[in-house]
């Protein structure tokens, strides 16, 4: 994890990251670390803030279930690296169509 104080954790079956507020002073560098945009810091508090993924709530998060695209959808991490690992097997067994010939 990209914090300095060891203010992040991660639960190793869930994935969720979880902010320490007693250990995180709001330097930012885990924003500049975090890949996806996903941590931000909170105006009021300033200290850093990560969704939760609505853990305390029954049936998952929130943003999955009510947009109205479908663009949004709630995995864990094994299911993300074994659709990966597919993904990578599928792109590997494609093969081009023949060339034509060139007479």
């Amino acid at each position: 994890m990209a914090c300095t104080r060891d203010a992040l954790t991660q639960d190793p079956e869930s994935g969720i990251i979880r902010i320490d507020p007693q250990k995180c002073d709001g330097c930012a560098w885990c924003i500049e670390a975090c890949d996806f945009g996903a941590i931000s810091i909170n105006h009021e508090t300033k200290l850093a803030e990560f969704c939760n993924q609505c853990e305390d709530i029954e049936g998952g998060p929130q943003c999955v279930k009510i947009c109205p695209k479908n663009a949004l959808e709630y995995t864990t991490p094994d299911q993300r690296a074994q659709r990966t690992r597919h993904n990578l097997i599928k792109e590997s067994l494609h093969f081009p169509s023949k060339a034509k010939d060139p007479r």
